[in-house]
């Protein structure tokens, strides 16, 4: 069966590759490249939607270089060997350093165990869901859905809910909705950032970490209180059996243990690991020369140190982290995935193709008879449409590719589009995915955990989340970067 769909999926794409690139005339600015530039984009996008991400990633680099739209010594150094990759890299064993020596575990024991949410269900929901949220602000939600959907699962069986019960459910979709979204509300081991920033770049535009920053958790915050008004609103049971868990909240805040020298060691590496990535816009008011040369070090550079560090630093005869220990927690595939998407959109916007000339000259006329802020509300709303059975992935490229080139268009012409802040607003709207198993990296572990098993009570939550986040994103959020960000 998987092979099947293997090869139906590897022959459909192929079929998608001939179609374009024998009968996609050259003309309006495309060259003969740009005709297989898009053929190539086509296939693989269809084969990223297909669930075929990593093969398909790596296939990208052979069909460029056999088409002749790179050279190997070209488009093989500049994406595998790319700092965004190796960034990911980086990121994912600091965030194993963290998870390994207790230091998210033990934070986020103490944050949902004050003494204020005893007797008070719906505000210990709401610290929760917002510690989830805290810390996949830094690290990849994976491993932070795996522990928090544990700790979900005892304490309803502590109280003795079901797992689907109003209090299970409030509180996985909580998490499932906000930690897909502060995935990408900073740029600390998310590659989606990477990639976001990538394409900006590639469009001749910059957006600094700490900008990216400030808008993602602003963003964050504001879904993160659709959240919570939703779940107050449509959930009316008074969680009278949460009494018998105060008591335990009590007893574990008693025998909290502190940090052990080993996570207090790690927790100031990364602290001051994100000083550093912020320190380009945080010295720079105090010190110029010093906050130009924190920027020029980069955004790998802070982390590999801090790696390093904590590998040569021996407690009890042993590395505070060890880095072999901690090799199987880099995504390798995201890593694979994170090149491939670079490399494909390098082909696609290359002088020599001429799509972004061609894209502008054929759309752009119909693009001016719309208002701005009513073409690029149409393109938010497609996104967060899509993005609900799409990968936000391939999502956020197939509308940036197809919508930047007729901004630019538009914007020689005299139009005001802040693309950069448009790419801010359509990665962050892209990631408000969740009401299918299909809508993000996460979502399976979700509705494979007994929590969402009410479907009836998971769409009288989900869907006016998604309506409100949806006009959040489309009426105050775009119009709020376009003037303000970058």
């Amino acid at each position: 069966m998987q092979a099947k769909k293997c090869y139906r999926n590897l022959l459909i794409s192929a079929v998608l590759y001939l179609l374009i690139a024998l009968f996609l005339p050259a003309g309006n600015g495309l060259t003969e490249l740009g005709v297989y530039a898009i053929a190539t984009f086509v296939a693989i996008v269809y084969l990223w939607v297909a669930n075929e991400q990593i093969w398909a990633s790596i296939l990208v680099f052979p069909l460029a270089i056999i088409a002749g739209l790179n050279t190997a010594a070209g488009i093989i150094p500049a994406n595998f060997g790319n700092v965004n990759v190796v960034f990911v890299v980086t990121c994912a064993l600091l965030g194993d350093a963290l998870l390994k020596t207790g230091v998210l575990t033990n934070i986020s024991h103490w944050m949902v165990t004050r003494k204020f949410l005893e007797g008070h269900p719906r505000i210990f929901i709401a610290a929760f869901i917002g510690s989830a949220m805290f810390f996949t602000f830094f690290i990849s939600s994976v491993p932070i859905v795996v522990m928090y959907l544990s700790w979900l699962a005892a304490i309803c069986d502590e109280i003795g809910y079901e797992k689907k019960s109003p209090f299970g459910i409030s509180i996985a979709l909580g998490i499932m909705v906000i930690g897909i979204v502060a995935e990408v509300s900073t740029p600390f081991s998310h590659p989606q950032v990477l990639i976001l920033f990538n394409l900006i770049q590639a469009a001749g535009f910059t957006v600094s970490m700490a900008a990216y920053t400030f808008w993602g958790i602003l963003f964050n915050l504001c879904i993160y209180a659709i959240i919570l008004l939703v779940i107050n609103v449509v959930i009316k049971d008074d969680f009278k059996e949460f009494n018998k868990y105060s008591a335990k909240l009590a007893e574990e805040r008693a025998t909290h243990q502190p940090m052990t020298k080993q996570g207090k060691i790690v927790l100031t590496a990364f602290v001051l690991t994100v000083i550093f990535w912020l320190g380009g816009d945080l010295f720079k008011p105090f010190s110029p020369e010093f906050a130009a040369m924190v920027s020029g070090w980069g955004t790998c550079v802070p982390c590999m140190v801090a790696i390093v560090l904590l590998n040569i630093i021996h407690i009890d005869d042993k590395p505070i982290y060890d880095i072999k220990s901690g090799l199987p927690s880099v995504p390798w595939g995201a890593c694979l995935f994170l090149a491939g998407m670079m490399a494909l959109s390098g082909v696609l916007t290359a002088e020599n193709t001429g799509v972004s000339v061609w894209l502008g000259t054929m759309l752009a006329p119909i693009a001016q008879t719309l208002p701005p802020a009513v073409l690029l509300g149409i393109a938010i709303l497609i996104t967060i449409i899509a993005t609900q059975a799409v990968t936000n992935f391939i999502t956020l490229m197939v509308i940036w590719q197809i919508l930047v080139p007729i901004m630019v268009s538009l914007n020689a012409a005299g139009g005001t589009f802040n693309i950069p802040a448009f790419g801010i607003a359509l990665l962050l709207t892209a990631n408000v995915a969740f009401l299918l198993p299909s809508s993000c990296s996460t979502a399976p572990l979700f509705f494979g955990s007994g929590h969402l098993d009410d479907k009836k009570m998971f769409y009288k939550l989900g869907i006016p989340i998604f309506i409100l986040a949806a006009l959040f994103c489309i009426f105050i959020f775009l119009p709020l970067t376009q003037a303000f960000a970058c």
